[in-house]
């Protein structure tokens, strides 16, 4: 069984008030005799600081690539199993995050 994992994370910071960042997660599988299993997933966000009110405001969306089915797979000493998982489809979020 082969099975690799691959993380990259990119922050940009535009202005001291403007930070973007953009994440991805690259998980790939293959069992003896099956076809490979790849699943690419990426997330952004972009964060605009308000100093006066304290407050930052944060737009998010996961699961950019929309991937719907996860599927993984666990080596042992005496099995292989492999296990498949819906998961939330992409998604934006907006956040405040309030300092005191």
């Amino acid at each position: 069984m082969e099975k690799w994992q691959h993380e990259a994370v990119v922050n940009f910071t535009v202005s001291p008030v403007f930070y973007i960042r953009v994440s991805g997660d690259n998980y790939h599988y293959r069992l003896p005799g099956e076809q490979n299993n790849d699943y690419t997933f990426v997330d952004a966000a972009v964060t605009y600081k308000l100093d006066k009110l304290k407050t930052d405001l944060e737009f998010s969306v996961t699961n950019l690539a929309n991937i719907g089915n996860y599927g993984f797979a666990a080596l042992s000493a005496n099995s292989i199993t492999e296990s498949s998982s819906r998961i939330r489809p992409r998604m934006a979020t907006v956040k405040f995050y309030f300092r005191f």
